[in-house]
């Protein structure tokens, strides 16, 4: 029973509804965290999503740790010291926890100060307390540059997802299919309910600080009649990275963003609670989908067509009818011409699921439909990872280890829309030691601009 009630707790950490109103700074670690706040969530809530965001939920060796950790937020100074901060008026342009001489500081920009303002104050109140005079320009500098990385961040994000986007199609009328002989899947007692109720458990991947994405994928679940069995999953923030956990998850060798890691490791948590849930099947979403607005519908008649059929995955970008291409990101191959004519083909026909193999396997990810099955597949395949998570579940496809599926017609489409920080991340495991890379797009970070800096930890 006591693990029941652990599970339970993990998986229903709430996202806040608006921006955090107060920020503490702590080390995780080795690493320096600012913890936010969020008004609506109270101080255990909000520490409960700041934890989410660090990835130990994502891999199965720490998910024990992690629901420990969830289940006793309250009881953590930190989260007392989350009750007593002040929250402040001002607008918050950027907030991000510093480390000097083993102290993490927190340096907040508000207002009408400058970054290079807010940067001095904390320099001038970490010299009360630490021995800094030799570093003071160059703390100083390096704090500003980040201060305006996350606030540019934050400004792309409001721009970028500001208006609502629809997917084509969204005005078709779509048939209901009716359950002509028995569900015969694992979970046929449910998926048979889930299905005759039109339910559909939808988890959505978000993290705590990114208000902009939340209010876009609100917006998309609203339209789509989805909002009210939404499942709200923290996402992970890889520049929150621990040293233990990245050495956990990537292989040696391997480089991959910080933002990757991050993505890998936020579907890992929704994979891992599919499973520990027993839910036949979830709609997973990343938070700049686009979702048509009869997916329900649309998905509805895919369970039934695949009762009987053997299925870990359900891809829901292939792009028929109206868009072709839809929901592929510029870094990938297009889908090919021969595989759009073919999917729709099959549409014409009145086929609504299309099965990836060979040349035409496709596993975008920002949007799917996974089975239990698929998820403990999932789990039981991922960590190390070597490449980026899309990549990986596309290679299982084609291989033939997933069983994939697409629906017809295409009903998500990841948007992206880019909103990077302007700050190119790496990591690498060598041994016992994690390697951070940096390297700055544009000159807000001139010692990292023209030459990359790097980090070396060591993992005990």
């Amino acid at each position: 029973m006591r693990l029941l009630l652990l599970l339970a707790a993990a998986a229903a950490i709430p996202l806040p509804a608006k921006e955090a109103d107060a920020f503490v700074s702590a080390t995780f670690e080795g690493v320096a965290v600012a913890v936010p706040r969020f008004a609506d969530l109270g101080a255990s809530q909000s520490y409960a999503a700041f934890l989410a965001s660090l990835g130990i939920g994502g891999v199965a060796a720490f998910r024990g740790e992690y629901r420990r950790a969830v289940q006793n937020c309250a009881l953590q100074p930190i989260a007392q010291e989350l009750e007593q901060v002040a929250a402040k008026t001002d607008p918050l342009h950027a907030a991000v926890a510093v480390r000097v001489s083993d102290r993490s500081l927190l340096a907040e920009w508000r207002g009408d100060e400058s970054a290079e303002e807010a940067s001095e104050r904390l320099v001038e109140e970490a010299s009360l307390i630490l021995d800094i005079n030799a570093s003071r320009a160059s703390l100083a500098e390096g704090v500003a540059a980040q201060l305006r990385v996350r606030s540019n961040q934050r400004s792309l994000q409001s721009e970028a997802f500001g208006q609502l986007r629809t997917l084509p199609g969204s005005e078709r009328s779509v048939s209901l299919m009716t359950i002509e002989t028995p569900l015969t899947s694992l979970f046929h007692g449910v998926s048979r309910t889930a299905i005759e109720k039109n339910e559909l458990p939808t988890f959505v991947l978000n993290l705590a600080s990114s208000y902009g994405r939340r209010q876009h994928v609100r917006a998309q679940l609203q339209r789509a009649s989805l909002l009210d069995q939404a499942r709200w999953v923290s996402a992970v923030d890889g520049s929150l990275l621990s040293p233990r956990v990245t050495r956990a998850t990537l292989r040696e060798g391997s480089v991959l963003s910080q933002g990757e890691v991050g993505i890998w490791l936020s579907h890992l948590t929704a994979w891992h609670d599919i499973v520990e849930q027993g839910l036949p099947f979830a709609l997973v979403l990343e938070d700049d989908v686009v979702l048509s607005e009869d997916i329900k519908a649309v998905l509805r008649n895919v369970l039934i067509a695949l009762d009987g059929e053997e299925w870990d995955i359900v891809a829901l970008d292939v792009g028929v009818p109206d868009h072709e291409h839809v929901g592929v990101e510029t870094t990938r191959p297009f889908i090919s011409e021969r595989c759009v004519a073919a999917a729709r083909e099959l549409y014409e026909k009145g086929e609504v699921v299309s099965k990836l193999h060979g040349g035409c396997a496709h596993a975008s990810i920002g949007g799917a439909l996974i089975s239990w099955k698929g998820a403990q597949k999932l789990t039981q395949s991922a960590l190390p990872v070597e490449r980026p998570v899309d990549t990986h579940v596309e290679r299982l496809v084609r291989d033939g280890s997933l069983k994939a599926w697409a629906s017809l017609p295409a009903v998500a489409h990841v948007d992206g829309r880019n909103t990077s920080d302007s700050v190119r991340r790496y990591l690498r495991v060598e041994g016992q030691h994690v390697h951070y890379t940096f390297r700055a797009d544009d000159a807000s970070l001139p010692t990292c601009f023209d030459t990359p800096c790097q980090i070396t930890v060591a993992v005990e």
